[in-house]
Formats: structure tokens, C-alpha cells, sequence
């Protein structure tokens, strides 16, 4: 675990809580202000259209008043045009509607008349400011609205609208002619009805300089090429056209920020219901709120935030760091009085000082160092005594297993003089090799070779136990076979077997006055007599195989399911195995230790199975290289892993 000092841990549980605190108290004031800054000029831009809906609906009642003295007048004039002075169209268009105007008695300047086609284009009028302006251009709303007055052939009339050139106030009325190929259109000012509108521009205009945040309010009318109805010179650029008709399309307000110059603008368009028009039924309110201020106010917050956060911190940390030398200043006395014991200096005391826990603590851990001092003058006594009386004990194990490890050394030189000699293996077998690898300095497992009546006998066999016990066996092994074979002429391996398994059982067995008891010591014995004369080879085992390889294939040659000793079958004989030599045979027999050898990646036994393939590849090879290669395999197979048994392998070629 990472250690940590008091004043970091101090840092950690003081200074980083109140830092999540105020960071998480300054957010919540942050959007808390953010929210209420939202709300007011979501409440103020609610304000600003219910006073605009106000104005408008004063400015409707004033002019449905002025209207009623001039709709009558429109009727009347409209029913001269269509019925009297207009109904043969062939010559309408070049007519001279300045004559009719002065006949019928309309006022110059004020009173106006309009011809459209069905193209919706101003074919002649008495305002020529007007003359070929196309009505449909105005919008599909307008055209359709045309279009149904051709239908019906009826007196349709409109409220007071926004002229498109002029920009004042002007009421239109419209009839078709009696075949419905034009469209008779009047409008007419009203100077009270000018002065209405001027008033209600004022009232519009004014608003904004009552609200500090309010730049510029307006009030559009048209779908195409919307119109200021209070500012003439006010246009709807073109890249908020979409937010413009999304607003009438869904009638809902639109909402989007702009950064101009440094200026932070908000722009809303809002809804705006009109009645009694066909023309103009709706409108757009827009208002451009500067939100400069209100970012100003929220990054002042936000700097006096980072203020009052630092001094707070800064604040917190020296009085942290003061409080904890207070407490870590004899804490580290105390410390590194424990670092000198942890080095052996038991001498080491803390300074006492104050009154509170560490006081006490203090004062305990010198008491408890004065009792391991003399704790420890005492075992150090006792260890000094036990070590001497150790090295005593030492010195004379060191004796005997010195004595011990000479005698095994000469046990060793006994048993290799009792193995075949390398003459003796060259004229027993010419072409051979013998891997015998110890696992202590004297071996369980061991060779015997001879000839006896023209045949040669070769024998591995494998003792139980291994280092001095299995070498005792070996011994034996080893003086058996030379009476058998030697003295009694016992050649065949299966009858070796037999004779020496009853020696063993009689040499092992512990005679008592009343019970005999048997010891279950033995040994694993593979035998072959090569007959050179009659070119035959006889085969025994007890326990091992023996592998033989001829024309490439390997072939197992078992031996018998029984040791050469104590055994449940010790009664039943070894089988005996007889074959035909062919030059070029291979012959290997061997004890279990290079096949059980653990090791390799794994740490797992080398295996039998591996084993045989092993000696299929190196079979072609010299004798004396199958041995080298052998024996490097399996040093290379144990690596760092000890050698477990003694290992034995005989190779013979015929």
C-alpha cells in the first residue's frame, strides 16, 4: 500500500470535499442565474407582445371607425367602374382612367383605381408608381386571394394596409368585371387613418427604450418579402427568412443567438394572430434583445466565484499545513525513533512533549523500549550460548557428513569396478553404447554384460530405491547374476530371471523363531542373449520392454507383468521371447528413469511415447552419437528441474 503523509491526508479529507462543495454550490448559482435571466426575458419578451397585441387592437378599433365612413364610398365608386364606365374590357387596358377619375368625381392624390389582369399584373391605374407591379409576386396567399375574386365576381374589401411603395396606410376594395377577365381594384388613404398608424409606430417604437435589454422591435406582415410595419427601412435578412416562415408555419416562437461585433443578440420572432383581414391575417413580432449585460453578470459571477474559491483554498491549505505540523512534527520524532530500532540502535528515546495522545503515546513507546532493550540484552545472551553450543553441533554433522559423502564416494568406485568394462562391453557387443547417469553419487540401476557357451548375455536392470539403498541392491544384482550365468551356465534370460528372483526372495527374507516376513525389495531386469552363431536373439523382461527397430519400424518387445522379487506371481515363470537377426537390428533396452524424467515447458515426464520416436529418429546414426545425443536431450529436457531417478539406456546394433 502507498503511503501518505498527515497533511496529505489531511488535503484529501478537508481541502478536496470543500472543493467539491463550493464547485457544486458555485454550478447550481451559476445555472440558478442563468434560469432566472432566461425567465425574465422570456417574461419581458411575454410583456412586450400582449402590450404590442394591445396597441394593435386600439389601432383596429380606431380604424374600423375611420373604415365605416369609407366603405360605403368604395362600394358605390366600384359599382360606376364595374357596371357603368368598366364593363366593356376590349379598350380597358388603354382607357384613360384619369378622365373617369375626375368625371366620377374621386379625390386627386387620396382616391386611386386599379386594373389587373389575370396575370395579376396592374394593366392601368391612376398611380402610376404601380403601373406592370404584379399582385402574385406578393405571395401564393395573394395570388389565391386574386384568383377567388375572378371566381366569384363579388365586392370583396380589405382593412387598411401597408402600400408597398409609399409604406402608408391604404384601404383596397376589389370586384371583377362582368367577364371575369379583370379585376377592378380602388385604394384610398385616409390622413386620420396615417395618424392612427404614426401613433401606433410611436407607441411601437417606444417600447423598446423602456426596456434597458430591448434593442429594436418590429412588426412584419407578409410571407415572400415581409414588411416593417413600424420601421420602413427594417428588413428581415436573408439568412433568418427560414426562422421567419418556421415562426408562421408553426406558429410558435423561434429563438437563436448571434455574437455581432461583440455584441451578444438575441433574436426572437414571435406569433402575431391579426382579425378582419384577408390580406394581412398575421404578422411576426420581432424582438432583438442585447444579452451583453446579462453575459457580463454571468461571468462576473463566475470570476467572483474563482475569487472567493481561491482565497478559501489558499486559506484552508496554510491553515492545514500549520495544524499539521502541530501533529506530524512529533509524529516523525516518534517515526524515526522507530526507523533506529527497525537499524538496532535500542537506545533510541522520543522527546515527550505536550498533552494529548501522542504525549501518551510517546511516553508508552519509551516505556516499551526499555523493556525490549533488556528483552533483548537477555535473548542476545541466550542466542550468543545457542549459537556457540550450534557451531559445536555444526562442526561435528559437518564430520560425518564429510565421512559419510567418502565413504559413498568409495561405495561409487566399488560399484563402477563391478560394472563391465568398456574391453569387456566392445567384445560382447561391437557396436553398442551405454547412457548411465547416476542420480546420486552411487546408482540403483546397473548393466551386466558376458558370454558364456558362445552366446552373450546383456542385462539392465533397474533396483529398487536409488542411491546407497538401490546401490546395495545393485551389488547384489550384479553378484547373483555372475553365479548364475558364470558359475551355473544359465543362459536363457526367461530362466535367469527365475533364478535370480528365487535368490533374491531367500537373500531378502527376515527369519523369525515362529513367522517369516518378506521384504518387497527387488528389481526391474530387461535381458537379451545374442546367440552370433545361430544368428538368434532371446528376450526376457520383468517389468521392462525391450524396443527393437527394423526396416524403419519400431516393434515393443514386452516383458513380464512381474518383478524380480516379492511378488503375488512370484510362482508363475518369465516369458521368453526368441527372433531371427538381420544385419542392421537395432536393440534398446532400459530402466524407467529417462521416460519419467520430468521437464520441458510444461514440467510434465518425457514419456515412453516420446521416447520411441526419439530413438526412430536417431537409429540410423553411430552408435556412439545416439549416445551424445541422448544424453544432451535430456539434459536440455530436465533444464532447471533435478533429476529424479537414475537413468539407464542400452543401444545395440546387429
Amino acid at each position: 500500500m502507498k503511503r501518505t503523509t498527515i497533511f496529505s491526508q489531511l488535503v484529501i479529507n478537508i481541502i478536496i470535499p470543500v472543493v467539491l462543495s463550493l464547485t457544486a454550490l458555485a454550478f447550481f448559482n451559476y445555472i440558478s442565474t442563468k434560469s432566472i435571466l432566461q425567465n425574465s426575458n422570456k417574461n419581458k419578451n411575454s410583456i412586450i407582445s400582449n402590450e404590442i397585441k394591445n396597441i394593435l387592437q386600439f389601432q383596429d378599433f380606431s380604424l374600423d371607425i375611420i373604415e365605416a365612413g369609407i366603405e360605403a364610398r368604395m362600394y358605390d365608386l366600384t359599382y360606376k367602374l364595374v357596371f357603368n364606365y368598366l364593363s366593356d374590357t376590349d379598350e380597358i387596358e388603354k382607357i384613360d382612367l384619369n378622365a373617369i377619375h375626375q368625371e366620377i368625381g374621386m379625390i386627386s392624390g387620396v382616391e386611386d383605381i386599379y386594373v389587373i389582369n389575370k396575370q395579376g399584373v396592374v394593366v392601368n391605374t391612376t398611380f402610376k408608381k404601380d403601373m406592370r407591379l404584379n399582385f402574385f409576386h406578393f405571395g401564393e396567399k395573394y395570388k389565391n386571394y386574386l384568383l377567388g375574386i375572378f371566381e366569384d365576381k363579388k365586392f370583396h374589401i380589405d382593412r387598411f394596409t401597408i402600400e408597398a411603395k409609399t409604406k402608408k396606410l391604404k384601404k383596397y376594395s376589389y370586384h371583377a368585371t362582368p367577364d371575369g377577365k379583370y379585376i377592378i381594384e380602388l385604394g384610398f388613404y385616409s390622413e386620420k387613418a396615417n395618424k392612427v398608424m404614426d401613433q401606433v409606430k410611436e407607441q411601437l417604437n417606444g417600447m423598446a427604450s423602456k426596456h434597458e435589454s430591448i434593442s429594436k422591435i418590429d412588426l412584419f406582415y407578409g410571407e415572400q418579402n415581409p414588411v416593417s410595419f413600424n420601421n420602413a427601412d427594417r428588413k428581415i435578412m436573408d439568412s433568418h427568412l427560414d426562422e421567419y416562415k418556421k415562426t408562421l408555419k408553426n406558429k410558435l416562437p423561434v429563438e437563436f443567438d448571434l455574437d455581432i461585433n461583440g455584441e451578444k443578440l438575441h433574436y426572437e420572432f414571435i406569433y402575431m394572430p391579426r382579425k378582419n383581414s384577408e390580406l394581412y391575417s398575421e404578422g411576426i413580432i420581432r424582438v432583438i434583445s442585447d444579452r451583453t449585460a446579462d453575459e457580463k453578470l454571468l461571468r462576473d459571477k463566475l470570476i467572483l466565484f474563482v475569487v472567493i474559491f481561491g482565497a478559501t483554498i489558499l486559506f484552508l491549505f496554510i491553515l492545514i499545513l500549520n495544524k499539521s505540523k502541530s501533529i506530524s512534527n512529533p509524529i516523525m520524532r516518534l517515526a524515526q525513533s522507530v526507523t533506529n530500532i527497525s537499524h538496532g540502535d535500542l537506545s533510541a528515546r522520543t522527546e515527550v512533549i505536550g498533552n494529548n495522545e501522542i504525549t501518551t503515546l510517546s511516553e508508552q513507546f519509551n516505556i516499551m523500549l526499555e523493556r525490549l532493550q533488556k528483552s533483548y540484552d537477555e535473548l542476545e545472551q541466550k542466542v550468543i550460548e545457542r549459537t556457540a553450543e550450534i557451531y559445536s553441533q555444526k562442526e561435528k554433522i559437518e564430520t560425518q557428513n564429510h565421512q559419510i559423502t567418502d565413504s559413498i564416494r568409495y561405495a561409487k568406485r566399488i560399484q563402477t569396478a563391478i560394472l563391465p568394462s568398456d574391453e569387456l562391453l566392445d567384445q560382447t557387443i561391437k557396436e553398442h553404447f551405454v547412457l548411465f547417469k547416476p542420480r546420486d553419487i552411487v546408482s540403483g540401476d546397473f548393466y551386466w554384460t558376458g558370454e558364456k557357451n558362445g552366446k552373450s548375455v546383456i542385462i539392465a536392470a533397474d533396483c529398487t530405491g536409488h542411491g546407497v539403498p538401490g546401490a546395495f541392491m545393485s551389488m547384489i544384482g550384479n553378484t547373483l547374476l555372475n553365479q548364475i550365468i558364470n558359475e551355473k551356465a544359465i543362459t536363457k534370460p526367461s530362466d535367469i530371471l527365475w533364478h535370480l528372483r528365487k535368490e533374491i526372495i531367500n537373500l531378502l527374507a527376515q527369519k523369525g523363531s515362529k513367522v517369516v516376513t518378506k521384504s518387497k525389495d527387488g528389481m526391474d531386469v530387461a535381458i537379451c542373449t545374442i546367440d552370433y552363431t545361430n544368428k538368434k536373439l532371446e528376450f526376457a523382461g520383468a517389468n521392462n520392454p525391450m524396443f527393437f527397430i527394423r526396416n524403419n519400424e519400431l516393434q515393443v518387445i514386452k516383458g513380464s507383468r512381474q518383478p524380480v522379487g516379492t511378488h503375488m506371481l512370484e510362482d508363475e515363470p518369465f516369458e521368453n521371447h526368441e527372433m531371427e537377426l538381420q544385419n542392421g537390428d537395432r536393440w534398446y533396452i532400459a530402466s524407467d528413469g529417462y521416460q519419467d524424467q520430468y521437464g520441458g515447458e510444461l514440467e510434465r515426464k518425457f514419456m515412453v511415447g516420446n521416447l520411441k520416436r526419439f530413438l526412430v529418429e536417431i537409429h540410423k546414426k553411430p552408435m556412439y552419437s545416439q549416445k551424445e545425443i541422448m544424453n544432451n536431450t535430456i539434459e536440455e529436457w530436465m533444464a532447471n528441474t533435478r533429476q529424479i531417478d537414475d537413468i539407464l539406456v542400452i543401444g545395440m546394433k546387429i
